[in-house]
């Protein structure tokens, strides 16, 4: 059979329960008490032009390399397959669906920060701004170098710790549905993953 005969991936129904609880660059960042405050007080004030651009530019590079490792994850998840790798070696399924978990979370919060940057540029106000910026660290120090490699217990940690920050973030503007648990993190691009490891297969 062809590669391009190829069904579309089929990934398990879950990752995570329905319930929930790379450093690659560091900026400073409010408490997150603190932030909520500025968000709220200074939701009116303009940020500083020096302010705005460190941020603006941290997100730019962090979105910029996230996005790339996405690739490059993405194209070897597809030679995974063509090894056979999840059909011999991963037979109860625990790494195909660690490694879903993994990506689907990446994805939703690259996509999300990129939504709350555009709204942070439009509004350009101090409260806004600063609930982004701790919502950015949060997720960089969560995304780390060793991201790709961290458990379902580990992920589901990190995530935990940097949930109140990316909710607090995504509330202030204006996107809080976006502010989802892993479960639902996952149902919402699993098919969208499995579509582009199969276009990545068929390249092969």
């Amino acid at each position: 059979m062809s590669r391009s005969a190829v069904k579309v991936i089929e990934f398990p129904r879950e990752v995570y329960p329905r319930r929930q609880g790379r450093s690659v660059l560091r900026i400073s960042a409010h408490p997150l008490p603190i932030a909520e405050a500025i968000a709220k007080s200074g939701e009116t004030l303009p940020a500083s032009e020096g302010k705005m651009h460190e941020v603006m530019a941290a997100a730019d590079s962090f979105r910029s390399h996230l996005d790339a490792e996405l690739k490059a994850e993405i194209k070897a998840e597809a030679r995974l397959y063509d090894a056979g790798f999840y059909a011999n070696r991963d037979t109860d399924g625990s790494e195909k669906r660690r490694r879903i978990g993994l990506l689907t979370l990446a994805t939703h919060l690259e996509r999300s920060l990129g939504r709350a940057q555009e709204r942070v540029r439009e509004r350009g106000d101090a409260g806004t701004c600063s609930a982004f910026e701790v919502a950015l660290n949060r997720v960089m120090e969560l995304v780390g170098e060793d991201y790709f490699e961290l458990s379902n217990d580990s992920l589901a940690q990190g995530y935990s710790r940097a949930a109140p920050a990316f909710e607090t973030c995504m509330n202030v503007c204006g996107l809080p549905e976006l502010a989802m648990p892993l479960g639902q993190v996952f149902r919402a691009y699993s098919r969208e993953l499995a579509e582009s490891v199969r276009r990545e297969y068929c390249a092969l």
